[in-house]
């Protein structure tokens, strides 16, 4: 009986914790608009998610480097030779302007699949990617990764 107890307590844990992460999002979601009256959620969580499917499918540090403005090539094989990225999940946390610059931390939960010798292999990961615009964009300007951490 103990037990079920505590998994019943954990469990209204995780629901408590998801509901807070949802109206953090959805707060997150509020501060952009009310900065970039023309913000799309949807189109900045695709732009966020196709920039992290490029960082797992790259190949070279020139490549992952395209969409950051850091170097990512520490995080080039992390997971062997990734031949598959299906983001599941992509939720924002945060957002600030300082420096002339916009902030956004993303937390993008994946799928991916790992080619091995005998069979494709998969596991979930999740990729927390700190994001940058400036402030006042140009029509060229996208979101780029300024930083990112991988589990």
């Amino acid at each position: 009986m103990a037990l079920f107890k505590k998994r019943q307590q954990a469990s209204q844990a995780k629901q408590v914790s998801e509901a807070d992460v949802k109206r953090r999002s959805k707060s997150a979601i509020a501060e952009i608009r009310a900065f970039d009256g023309g913000f799309s959620a949807n189109a900045f969580f695709r732009e966020v998610e196709e920039k992290a499917e490029h960082i797992m499918l790259a190949r070279e540090a020139e490549d992952i480097n395209e969409v950051a403005t850091c170097d990512l090539a520490p995080a080039l094989g992390k997971y062997g030779v990734v031949i598959g990225f299906n983001a599941t999940e992509s939720t924002l946390t945060g957002f600030y302007v300082k420096d002339g610059m916009q902030h956004a931390q993303v937390v993008v939960e994946a799928l991916i699949a790992i080619r091995r010798i005998k069979r494709p292999d998969s596991k979930k990961i999740k990729m927390i990617l700190h994001m940058v615009k400036p402030a006042n964009p140009g029509p060229d300007d996208e979101w780029l990764v300024a930083g990112l951490a991988m589990r």
